[in-house]
């Protein structure tokens, strides 16, 4: 059973009611090496499309951008937190490298990756995590889910547009792959959080967990999906403006940084 306490409470409190820094996320964002390949590669692609006109001309991963300021935030206020409350709110528990029985545990490039030891396959990645008193928090933002998605997507393979199969059988039933993003309500279901905790409790035996899902306002719900996930004590915090207003922010913060 999933757990919180008034330390994880009062952070969450305080992130809602946050402002954006813009100076302190930009000068991260323009550090992260994973961003700037990305950037790299895109701005290849608009000047191959500007020389040959037959070629299509690819927009920015807004989307990727939006994650990555917000994901950026999260980190930002964690630290001020801790900051301010001294040992009751510890970060960077994450391991750089290590082994558990049956997981590898990995921090590379700022990302939290955890693979399947035997196997060396990706298992998972977490956004953020952080201890409150004794309690471990992990956070999930999920600003690019709709409530559900399809099992399938079409992807171009050589030349040809194929269907794949979004989901992949493990020991705690039916998971989505790490490709198909999964809706928000699949993020609550039972087998997700199995699936996202079960390395956890291997890395830290006998630990308290809590679950902290960070969306926008208007996809927050006091029933169904929702309601049972808050029962199971989950948490759902709702982020710090609407869809409208943060992707006129980041629009905002790309023209001027040129990001």
């Amino acid at each position: 059973m999933l757990q919180h306490n008034a330390s994880l409470r009062e952070f969450l409190y305080q992130f809602s009611h946050s402002t954006l820094d813009d100076v302190g996320i930009v000068t991260k964002l323009v550090q992260d090496p994973l961003y700037i390949r990305r950037r790299q590669k895109e701005r290849i692609q608009l000047a191959k499309a500007a020389q040959d006109p037959s070629l299509k001309k690819r927009r920015p991963n807004d989307d990727v951008l939006l994650s990555r300021i917000s994901e950026i935030h999260l980190d930002n206020r964690l630290r001020l937190a801790a900051m301010r409350e001294g040992s009751a709110i510890k970060l960077d528990i994450f391991p750089d490298y290590h082994l558990t029985e049956n997981y590898l545990f990995e921090l590379k490039q700022g990302q939290l990756r955890v693979n399947v030891q035997e196997r060396g396959i990706d298992w998972t990645e977490y956004d953020a995590l952080a201890k409150f008193d004794d309690l471990y928090g992990l956070f999930e933002v999920k600003l690019n889910s709709t409530m559900q998605k399809g099992r399938t997507k079409r992807v171009k393979k050589r030349g040809k547009y194929r269907t794949v199969d979004r989901m992949r059988e493990s020991k705690f039933g039916t998971i989505r792959t790490k490709a198909s993003g999964g809706g928000l309500n699949y993020c609550m279901s039972d087998v997700r959080i199995a699936y996202l905790f079960d390395p956890l409790k291997e890395l830290f035996p006998g630990g308290k967990f809590a679950y902290v899902l960070i969306t926008y306002p208007q996809m927050r719900r006091y029933g169904g999906i929702q309601k049972k996930f808050r029962k199971k004590g989950g948490l759902n915090t709702s982020f710090i403006m609407d869809r409208d207003d943060f992707q006129a922010e980041v629009l905002f913060l790309s023209r001027k940084y040129d990001l």
